[in-house]
């Protein structure tokens, strides 16, 4: 009846509706479900529609009718009253629909029945235990539609390439509202890792056969595709790693793994320059040679001149049995620094190093023959010695960004030591315990905490070289202090606090307090050090500049010192 009335309506007013505007308002409903009709409806309620016939009105009113009916069903309302009304103002057309959605519909009884082989399945047990359908669930398409997508998805990968959905039926008894949902799903069996086939490259196929986290006919799973995929693409090797099972081409449930790798350059070199009130004027140059041999062997130079301190190290890297986890390093180095604070020192070394990396740690385990002349600047003897010297260390670094985190933390263990039993001059025995952490106060303020702790086990601490010993001060250790201002001794103990607020963008402005010390014991005083600083969290990394005053040192000017590398 109501439609004829708007049909009758439209005719008498057909000469002016073909001018005017209409309007449509939906009442009675919102939320996504409002959101979902206006999407389906292709239309707002503000939305302006032109040049309606009556023909055109009647069919969209009744089109419009069906939209927001499948739209409720959708979210589990089966049974909705819809009524419309046409109002006509001031040259204007509004059409509203008032709408009651209703009982919610809910499961009467759920059908679910699995069968093949995954049955058995620890994975789809556990699917099944959490099914996303469950009986006295309210209705809704979407989630009966994930819930069969999550069948298929888990078994596709777990292995059963021959899955199947059998039977997917919703029966709903609007008279008695009920609704029985019948699913029959069948895993067949399921399949295993076959041969791996690598495309032609530089490296050998017994190298490459070292990054395949999974054996020859074990149980297919994709979370070991997609771990080989991570193995080769992490392992700055290649350029690109493209993995691709070939299900199609199984014998006897036998899945072939086609890999392809595109390897990086041969030969990388890259150039720097940059400033430290630490160091002065620095550079560095760097040079890899990536495939030495198709075993991966490659080598590593660094050469990083600087005003105070001088380094250059060669290095030739074997990739160990894991070479995900796993790589032994040959090296040999020569380091000089002159510092008015500390003295000036030389030393050079050959070492051979075993660095493995296990549940976040890296550990680097590592014996050292090295040669140091150094001459102190207090009037201590000149120190000539020769060290081979077995080293210990332990490093973890976790954080929401490699290269401008906001939260995380660095830690650092590491232990050596020298016996004249073998070869060295002197007995000493070193600990130090290093650890950093960044902890977000708001969406605009940092904490920074940082501290050190070392000890060394020695008779005479004049008989340890220069670069053994412990020093601090300086931009990264005890601000208001030159570097290595403050030492040597057998203990040291270094501490600082320092809040980071955001000014704008990456620009933030620093409010800090360092104290530490380097002594013969940890009852000494900490040298202490406030002041302010402005960080940017560039490109390359965070760079600082900072104003700092030794508190233990009235009559010293504050002290402008600026560092720049990674937070972590």
């Amino acid at each position: 009846m109501i439609k004829k009335f708007l049909l009758i309506t439209f005719l008498i007013f057909y000469t002016t509706i073909a001018s005017t505007q209409v309007k449509q308002n939906f009442h009675g409903v919102g939320g996504d479900i409002l959101a979902d009709i206006i999407v389906r409806t292709k239309s707002g309620p503000d939305e302006v529609q032109n040049s309606l016939t009556p023909q055109q009105a009647q069919l969209y009113l009744e089109q419009t009718t069906i939209e927001i009916k499948n739209s409720l069903a959708a979210y589990g309302y089966f049974k909705p009253d819809v009524k419309t009304t046409l109002n006509h103002a001031k040259n204007n057309w509004v059409i509203n629909f008032y709408i009651k959605p209703g009982e919610l519909l809910r499961i009467t009884k759920l059908d679910l029945q699995v069968s093949g082989e995954g049955l058995s399945d620890e994975a789809f047990q556990l699917y099944l235990q959490n099914f996303p359908l469950k009986q006295g669930d309210v209705v809704r398409s979407k989630v009966y539609h994930e819930a069969k997508s999550g069948l298929v998805d888990l078994a596709a990968q777990r292995g059963y390439f021959a899955a199947k959905i059998e039977q997917s039926t919703i029966f709903i008894d609007l008279q008695k509202y009920e609704a029985t949902i019948s699913i029959r799903f069948d895993t067949g069996p399921r399949y295993y890792f076959g041969e791996i086939h690598f495309l032609p490259s530089p490296y050998s196929r017994r190298f490459l056969q070292r990054f395949v986290p999974f054996k020859k006919e074990a149980p297919y799973s994709n979370k070991k595709i997609v771990k080989l995929q991570e193995n080769l693409g992490n392992s700055n090797f290649f350029q690109q790693v493209i993995v691709t099972p070939r299900p199609e081409q199984a014998e006897n449930l036998n899945v072939p793994i086609e890999v392809e790798v595109i390897p990086r350059k041969k030969v990388q070199y890259s150039l720097g320059l940059g400033f430290g009130t630490d160091t002065g004027p620095r550079g560095i140059a760097e040079l890899q040679v990536r495939r030495l041999n198709p075993s991966g062997h490659h080598f590593e130079a660094l050469i990083q001149p600087s005003q105070k301190m001088n380094h250059c190290e060669a290095s030739y890297v074997i990739p160990g049995y894991n070479p995900v986890t796993d790589l032994y390093k040959l090296s040999a180095a020569a380091e000089e620094q002159h510092l008015d604070t500390s003295g000036k020192s030389r030393n050079e070394k050959i070492e051979a190093s075993y660095i493995r990396t296990f549940f976040g740690w890296q550990q680097t385990l590592s014996l050292g023959l090295r040669d140091e002349h150094s001459v102190p600047t207090d009037g201590r003897p000149i120190i000539n010695s020769t060290m081979l010297l077995p080293n210990l260390n332990w490093s973890r670094i976790k954080s929401d960004d490699p290269l401008n985190p906001n939260r995380g933390y660095q830690i650092n263990f590491n232990l050596r030591g020298a016996t004249k039993s073998l070869i060295s001059n002197t007995d000493f025995i070193q600990g130090l315990v290093q650890a950093k952490a960044l902890v977000p106060l708001s969406s605009v303020t940092r904490l920074v905490a940082r501290g050190q702790l070392g000890y060394t086990f020695i008779s005479d601490i004049d008989q340890l070289p220069i670069s053994l010993q412990f020093y601090t001060g300086g931009s990264q250790t005890v601000r208001g202090y030159q570097f290595q201002e403050i030492g040597p001794g057998r203990t040291l103990l270094v501490g600082s606090v320092e809040l980071q607020q955001k000014i704008k963008g990456n620009l933030y402005a620093a409010l800090f307090m360092d104290a530490g010390n380097v002594s013969n014991g940890l009852t000494n005083n900490l040298m202490k050090s406030v002041g302010v600083g402005v960080l940017w969290r560039s490109p390359i990394g965070a760079i600082e500049i900072t104003l700092a005053q030794a508190l233990d040192k009235p009559g010293q000017p504050r002290l402008l010192q600026f560092s720049m590398g990674p937070e972590l």
